[in-house]
């Protein structure tokens, strides 16, 4: 569901072909404490152009083996990156394009609130495709530390607010895997800044959509943090508040109400003046077009995935088909689907393993 759900949701991706249940048990340890439990055994066919990873190299480079080094890179260039030659201009240009592409994957995973929880070398692939759907996670309130990980609950190392800046130490981590190929290793160092430059446009560019702002002025950054913080005052649904400015018709914090936890905590003034600021920044007239194809109405958030779970475990597929329709098209409106899938976490699903934490055995 979620990789689908990320396809359709324009966010470079595997895909999964197949998922098929073999009518066995599997012991897993979700949150890895012992309480070991049996649970319906299936298998996910997953399909992407190849399944190699920024870590591919690195393992190679730590143990000092060049020649298997030279053998992948040789491999990986002929097979998925033709256009780029076996020599020096050419490693240089394949890692542009592997910063390039990370960038621009990351970026997505930002703008619809993705967090994917386990970002090691590894688990990243060399396409710039999310891979590796384990304890990932949608944010429900914009808490920019908020990780699905339980195993990660200690560092925060993969926290939503982190990850472009892991996507940074990973792939300076290739370049270094990389760099027994490359004589002039400054050149590595500028494919990071390349990297980062790539991040930085296609945020702005985010921020534009998100908005619906004609451009990125350099003034715009001020209005961009402004939001940020007040995002983050209080409980705010951060999937809902997107949507519902873009169809707002007056700069008031009244029309965004469903968008908080808890309405009689809204720092009105605050947000007033924001809005305000905001309106008078798109001439009393945002993009709303672009705004509603940027910030969709639907996403999997981890309460629908563990419905469908529940559901499933009793042989009743019915929810995971429903939610497979509805997120094909989460840009779209889909009225019929709105009462039961357009809301905020329930309550119930605040605390509950599967929904607000998650394990690589989840």
């Amino acid at each position: 569901l979620c990789s689908e759900a990320m396809f359709h949701l324009g966010v470079p991706t595997t895909r999964a072909l197949s998922l098929v249940t073999t009518g066995e048990q599997v012991m897993r340890d979700m949150l890895y404490n012992g309480n070991k439990q049996l649970e319906p055994g299936a298998v996910v066919c997953r399909v992407a152009p190849s399944f190699i990873r920024l870590g591919s190299f690195q393992i190679h480079a730590m143990m000092g083996d060049k020649e298997t080094l030279e053998a992948i890179v040789e491999h990986t260039l002929k097979h998925h990156f033709p256009d780029c030659s076996f020599d020096e201009d050419g490693i240089i240009e394949w890692a542009r394009i592997v910063a390039k592409t990370t960038a621009e994957m990351i970026a997505h995973w930002m703008r619809v609130g993705f967090v994917h929880g386990v970002m090691n070398t590894d688990n990243m692939s060399i396409h710039g495709l999310t891979i590796d759907y384990g304890p990932y996670g949608w944010l429900e309130d914009y808490n920019p530390g908020w990780t699905p990980n339980t195993t990660d609950a200690g560092r925060k190392r993969y926290r939503y607010g982190a990850q472009p800046q892991i996507g940074a130490w990973n792939l300076a981590r290739f370049l270094e895997a990389i760099s027994p190929l490359v004589e002039n290793t400054d050149r590595l160092t500028e494919v990071l800044e390349f990297y980062i430059s790539n991040y930085e446009d296609s945020m702005n560019q985010i921020w534009v959509d998100k908005l619906g702002l004609s451009s990125f002025r350099e003034s715009d950054s001020e209005l961009i943090t402004e939001l940020n913080e007040l995002l983050q005052k209080v409980e705010t649904d951060m999937t809902i508040f997107f949507r519902e400015l873009g169809s707002i018709q007056e700069p008031n914090i009244e029309e965004l109400k469903f968008a908080f936890y808890d309405e009689s905590s809204i720092p009105s003034e605050e947000w007033n003046a924001w809005l305000a600021k905001w309106w008078k920044r798109v001439d009393s007239n945002p993009d709303r077009e672009k705004m509603m194809k940027t910030n969709p109405k639907y996403v999997l958030r981890n309460w629908m995935a563990q419905l469908a779970i529940d559901a499933a475990e009793n042989e009743d597929y019915s929810v995971c088909e429903e939610l497979h329709k509805l997120l094909k098209a989460p840009y779209d409106e889909q009225l019929v689907f709105e009462s039961n899938w357009y809301h905020k976490r329930p309550e119930w699903a605040r605390h509950r393993v599967g929904c607000s934490m998650l394990s690589c055995s989840s």
